[in-house]
């Protein structure tokens, strides 16, 4: 017996058991399809490391925004 998980954006717990390998095989081929459809081209490869945790890089640019304040990149 095998496990697959899926991660989503919404906070729901299920179990199901499916019994039948060909079933099993339509299964994986449809998550296979859905997965493919539902990935985002990243055209900025530092953006696409942060792309599923958003509050993080707020809090990374709250950081440096605050940094430049402090310390200017050039002193006149």
């Amino acid at each position: 017996m095998g496990t697959i998980t899926i991660r989503i954006p919404e906070n729901v717990e299920l179990e199901y058991i499916i019994g039948s390998t060909e079933e099993t095989e339509k299964l994986l081929a449809k998550l296979k399809e859905i997965e493919a459809k539902s990935r985002r081209p990243v055209s900025d490869s530092l953006t696409g490391l942060f792309s599923e945790d958003a509050e993080l890089m707020d809090q990374i640019a709250e950081s440096a925004m605050k940094g430049r304040e402090r310390d200017p990149l050039r002193a006149f």
